[in-house]
């Protein structure tokens, strides 16, 4: 009886710290918010190299974390490098009407992207249950 409830509390511990592994997990990609580039894409994934042995079940909610951050940066880089070679071509104030859209879109994304990651890591605290991100590009399958 005493093995069948130290198992028990092993198992609810278990779940307990998988559940704050992978609030974690999902919590460090904004350490792109300190503005080193793609600091998102590190946070966890260096989370998940330290406990990949330990809680095996992270893999699927990081390698999903790690697509949406790859995804986000990839818009955000292109938009950048347009913004750059439109400012090089257009250097009237008629440039100004497409950088200035496309700097504004940049930091919509940019919230979004924050707002995207705050609720999963609200989602994951409260209930432990994951859904997936929308539009991410599934490149690490």
């Amino acid at each position: 009886m005493a093995e069948q409830i130290g198992t028990i509390n092993h198992d609810i511990n278990q779940s307990g710290n998988l559940k704050l592994w992978k609030f974690f997990a999902h919590l460090s990609s904004l350490a792109m918010l300190i503005l080193i580039p793609y600091a998102n894409i590190w946070g966890p994934l260096i989370v998940w190299k330290n406990k990949q042995k330990e809680y095996p079940e992270l893999e699927s909610d990081i390698k999903d974390e790690i697509n949406f951050q790859i995804t986000i940066d990839i818009i955000l880089t292109i938009m950048f490098i347009g913004i750059i070679v439109l400012q090089m071509f257009i250097s009237d104030i008629w440039g100004l009407y497409v950088i200035i859209p496309l700097f504004i879109l940049m930091a919509i994304i940019f919230f979004v992207d924050v707002f995207l990651v705050v609720s999963k890591c609200m989602s994951i605290y409260q209930s432990g249950e994951y859904s997936p991100y929308p539009f991410s590009i599934p490149f690490w399958k």
